[in-house]
């Protein structure tokens, strides 16, 4: 069968910075491989344009909603506009390849060992399905 993924996503910022995130995160553990390094690296960089646009306009939108003396002004116009920029819908380029089960950090040896696999199914989530191949159940 042949592969029909798309050249490009359209999703809303919200689950862009999603993705970005726990991209990062799954970046600060020690990965099974440097090829999966390698993977994870090249997908946080396809998004990194579109989370430094993101968080300019945030940080724009708190600059024009905060006061001299540091406090939001104009509480609910400043949220119904940072949820539309959350919601808006923008296009990103879909990965080449997804990250698959065998790409996750495992538990290692140690005290803190299982400090590097800990948390995973949250990542997991936060990348499925764009940017994971989430195996069926069994």
């Amino acid at each position: 069968m042949p592969d029909i993924t798309p050249a490009v996503l359209t999703l809303p910022f919200k689950r862009v910075i999603a993705i970005h995130s726990a991209l990062v995160d799954l970046a600060r553990r020690k990965l099974p491989s440097i090829t999966v390094d390698l993977k994870v690296a090249r997908r946080i960089d396809s998004l990194r344009v579109e989370a430094e646009t993101f968080d300019k306009r945030q940080k724009a939108l708190i600059a024009e909603h905060t006061g001299d003396d540091n406090k939001l002004e104009r509480a609910v116009e400043f949220q119904q506009k940072l949820d539309a920029l959350r919601d808006e819908v923008i296009e990103i380029p879909a990965p080449k390849s997804k990250i698959t089960e065998a790409d996750l950090p495992k538990a290692m040896k140690g005290d803190d060992g299982e400090k590097n696999a800990a948390g995973i199914g949250a990542i997991v989530a936060d990348l499925a399905p764009e940017f994971f191949d989430l195996p069926e159940e069994s």
